[in-house]
């Protein structure tokens, strides 16, 4: 995400537990990451110093609960020079995404139940918040993003009607075993972040 309202742990740890939620309700509660870029990389981004104009986040929200959730933009390996790890370390983001994911490191892959990318700001006023003795739940901004379920991205295939552009439309007759096995999803961030130094 780029943007971070004024939070509270309480309302953060709700907001944890409502993104967890799952149809198997014995599955554990995830942890939380922030991903953000840190100062070095908005400074030695393409765009310099402007880029941070994407990334408004007040130093008065930076709040101590939340350091040991921080975790560095761009990719997981410093040293990865490949174009995409280069993209990522030069472009600052504005778009806020949010995902679940599950590590699986006996096959070295990520489960990715489903990903959320749009306008929401990490805050109270875009997510909303429960008042008045919980018997009110208050929404303070319209924000706009999509959900995206790679699982059903399955039952997908091209429109062969319109073939300048990325247009699909739901699979007929087709099986879930002839559907593909896997769909890559490109995330803007590496899952499974280091933490974020403070001299960063």
């Amino acid at each position: 995400f780029s943007s971070l309202g004024s939070l509270t742990p309480k309302w953060l740890d709700e907001f944890r537990e409502t993104l967890a939620a799952a149809r198997n309700s014995q599955s554990s509660t995830p942890s939380l990451e922030l991903v953000v870029p840190t100062a070095d990389q908005i400074r030695d981004g393409d765009e310099g110093w402007r880029s941070g104009l994407s990334v408004p986040i007040r130093k008065a929200n930076v709040k101590d609960f939340l350091v040991p959730l921080w975790r560095r933009w761009g990719p997981a390996d410093p040293a990865d020079r490949s174009w995409e790890a280069r993209r990522a370390s030069a472009a600052m983001p504005h778009v806020k995404s949010y995902c679940r994911f599950a590590a699986h490191p006996s096959v070295g892959t990520y489960v990715l139940p489903w990903l959320c990318i749009g306008s929401h700001n990490l805050s109270k006023a875009a997510w909303g918040e429960l008042q008045k003795s919980n018997s009110q739940f208050a929404i303070r901004s319209y924000e706009m993003s999509v959900v995206l379920f790679p699982e059903r991205l399955k039952q997908l295939e091209p429109d062969p009607k319109r073939r300048h552009g990325r247009f699909w439309w739901l699979r007929r007759g087709t099986s879930q075993a002839s559907s593909p096995s896997e769909v890559p999803v490109l995330l803007p961030m590496a899952a499974g972040r280091a933490p974020a130094t403070s001299s960063s």
